[in-house]
């Protein structure tokens, strides 16, 4: 009768299996070991990313200086001009009048024509001190970075609720 006898073939494939699942386990076990690793760093830049994008709310009590009457409900545009030498968001003023201009980086007509000129003259040395008393420290829950570098004027689409406002980042 025909006895079967060692294949080299048989066991020399059943080596190169065996090799090649050592290989592919120690491969996916670097990968496992380097995703875990990366992981917090990948997180953070997505939250950065999100954060940039508004998708990340921040509520800080915010002096709001407001031009006549504002509903609950309703929406408008918002100035924040960043003062020199006065970090966010602890120096954000909100100024949210009736009439915004077009313009970036000008300061709303409504609130400059209600200051004495002297007033705004402090003010624009970086004092709010001289006109603090016109403004309402209210809730505001932003959304949107609060301490975006390289502009000198931040432009807001507020919405009045009954609380407080609630702010989404326009550039």
């Amino acid at each position: 009768m025909w006895e079967a006898k060692d294949n080299p073939v048989a066991t020399d494939t059943a080596r190169k299996k065996s090799d090649f699942t050592d290989v592919m386990a120690r491969i996916m076990a670097l990968a496992f070991i380097a995703f875990w690793v990366t992981l917090p760093f990948w997180l953070d830049e997505a939250k950065i990313n999100l954060d940039e994008s508004g998708w990340i709310p921040h509520s800080h009590d915010t002096p709001v200086w407001i031009a006549g009457d504002w509903l609950t409900g309703e929406y408008r545009i918002c100035k924040m001009p960043l003062m020199p030498k006065h970090s966010l968001p602890s120096s954000a003023h909100l100024i949210c009048g009736e009439n915004i201009e077009q313009d970036a980086n000008s300061w709303p007509t409504d609130f400059i024509a209600s200051i004495p000129d002297h007033d705004f003259y402090e003010l624009m040395g970086s004092k709010w001190d001289t006109v603090e008393q016109r403004f309402h420290v209210l809730p505001v829950r932003y959304w949107g970075r609060i301490d975006r570098k390289g502009q000198l004027m931040l432009s807001w689409r507020c919405q009045r609720e009954a609380s407080g406002l609630e702010c989404k980042a326009l550039n």
